[in-house]
């Protein structure tokens, strides 16, 4: 069953950003983030869909000239619970809370 939580702010998008929807799926296997000096730049999902196949979600965003990357796993009975972001005209640092662990990347909050 997949469900939609609403966004406690409606600016969560970055300035001169899109909003975007990989659709729906049964969990999130991999998330991919890539940041340059002036925040994130990139987010990327993979998902496992309903026969449990990973489907790699759309690259959102543009691969940094020069910048960090960052991959996470999600192990099979792990799940996201929160999505942080902190910035302002853009998206410093993501922050994503599983029932687990917490993952963070990008510059300061």
């Amino acid at each position: 069953m997949a469900f939609r939580m609403s966004r406690d702010h409606a600016d969560f998008v970055a300035h001169g950003g899109t909003e975007w929807d990989d659709g729906a799926f049964v969990n999130v296997k991999k998330i991919k983030i890539f940041h340059d000096w002036a925040g994130i730049t990139l987010v990327q999902f993979d998902y496992i869909d309903g026969t449990g196949a990973i489907v790699s979600g759309l690259d959102h965003g543009r691969v940094p000239v020069e910048g960090a990357r960052a991959e996470f796993w999600l192990r099979d009975d792990e799940y996201i619970t929160i999505v942080t972001a902190f910035g302002g005209y853009c998206v410093r640092k993501i922050e994503f809370i599983t029932n687990k662990r917490t993952f963070d990347f990008g510059g300061f909050n």
